[in-house]
């Protein structure tokens, strides 16, 4: 009863702590480089780079490559398109102002040769007070009288320079903009393909979903990709296959000048890159990304996360057992109790990352570990610090009123 007492006191004295030191804005200039390297690094991310394999192809989806074109050309490049039937066409690039008569013409007449086209819209000005957004930039209605715009704004983490980590893990799929409801670019293209799947999406109603990614587009010989790929230049002199695009989802987007060109621009970081920590250069093209989310929402292939509360739950039963089993340890062992302290704090931190590892592969559950792992390092010296601080403290002022009897008498 006295160790659980123990182990009670002690576990409350550690979430204080915990909370104490998140709550410190500390800021070591020595450690930017080390905060540089792991400040974007998520231990899913080996999943991605690492364990999982990229599944078949997705015949769903097509990705062209519009390369510079102007609009003029993206217009020639959507009638040659039209002409096998999509189911829909999306289109990453914006058209805001008109420029000169004849590329407008062109472009606007090769989108009105397509049945179903969406177009990338552009939400800012988020408002805190209201949780909307103030503005939708959209593409010139000049080009299509039938407009269907969605937002492609993906959630990144890191500043918009390309000295910083800019990685794309997740997306907003619906949200307000002036009171009205709109859906994610990708969203809208799944919902055209097949309603009652993107309806089932998005009664999942969660303000942010993790994107389930299944590949990238790769080049060279014998490369196998999750999605079809075809250069502009490939569909203008007719050498693609007469039904490539027949009631597909054929995706317009920038990748590089050509397919066999590397570009950084619209590219970011995607936990498929295999160097998951110290990211060296981002792998995947903004329109892949959209084309990713698109496959998740059609394959029903989601990424779940555990409840919050279940969370604090089970870090709370893990650090409580560790405390335990530290405070059992330095009352029976004594002189070997820091080297055993070492070894324990190694396994729970192992232990707990292969659960989250696991939970993740198999079960596309992500768990937050961190206030556990937190706990585990820290379990070891706080048990230390309790007896041997607080409890000799208490015992040494127990015992002082009896030597004051002692000495009176």
């Amino acid at each position: 009863m006295k160790l659980l007492r123990d182990a009670f006191l002690i576990t409350l004295i550690m979430f204080v702590v915990m909370f104490g030191l998140s709550n410190i804005p500390l800021q070591f200039e020595t450690f930017n480089p080390i905060q540089n390297v792991f400040k974007d690094f998520d231990i899913t991310d080996i999943v991605f780079s690492q364990l999982k394999k990229d599944p078949k192809l997705d015949d769903k989806i097509v990705v062209v490559n519009i390369g510079k074109l102007d609009r003029g050309e993206i217009g020639q490049l959507l009638e040659k398109i039209a002409t096998q039937k999509p189911k829909v066409v999306g289109i990453d690039a914006f058209f805001r102002k008109l420029r000169d008569d004849k590329s407008d013409t062109l472009l606007q007449k090769g989108i009105e040769a397509c049945k179903n086209v969406v177009f990338v819209s552009q939400l800012q000005g988020f408002n805190d007070k209201t949780k909307q957004y103030d503005t939708l930039n959209i593409t010139n209605p000049f080009f299509s009288g039938k407009m269907i715009n969605s937002y492609a704004n993906l959630t990144t983490t890191g500043d918009e320079n390309m000295s910083e980590f800019l990685t794309c893990r997740s997306f907003i799929p619906q949200t307000k903009c002036k009171g009205k409801n709109e859906v994610a670019f990708a969203v809208k293209l799944a919902e055209i393909y097949d309603k009652n799947k993107a309806k089932k999406f998005l009664a999942r109603k969660n303000v942010s979903e993790y994107i389930n990614y299944r590949g990238n587009i790769k080049t060279g010989k014998n490369a196998e990709n999750v999605y079809t790929s075809v250069d502009f230049s490939q569909v203008l002199n007719d050498e693609v296959e007469n039904d490539v695009f027949t009631n597909r989802i054929v995706l317009l987007g920038f990748m590089g000048n050509s397919l066999q060109e590397n570009s950084f621009d619209d590219k970011f970081y995607t936990p498929l890159n295999k160097n998951y920590v110290g990211k060296s250069t981002p792998d995947m093209y903004g329109i892949v990304v959209h084309a990713n989310i698109i496959s998740m929402i059609l394959n029903q292939d989601y990424i779940d996360e555990m409840n919050e509360y279940m969370n604090i739950f089970l870090a709370i039963v893990l650090i409580f057992s560790s405390v335990l089993l530290f405070s059992f340890f330095y009352n029976r062992i004594g002189f070997w109790f820091d080297s055993v302290t070492l070894v324990m704090q190694f396994v729970f931190a192992i232990l707990l990352f292969t659960i989250n590892i696991y939970a993740f592969y198999t079960f596309n559950l992500r768990v937050n570990i961190n206030l556990a792992l937190a706990g585990a390092v820290l379990s070891g010296l706080m048990v230390e610090f309790y007896y041997g601080l607080f409890v000799k403290l208490y015992e040494k002022t127990k015992k002082q009123p009896t030597k004051e009897i002692v000495n009176n008498l």
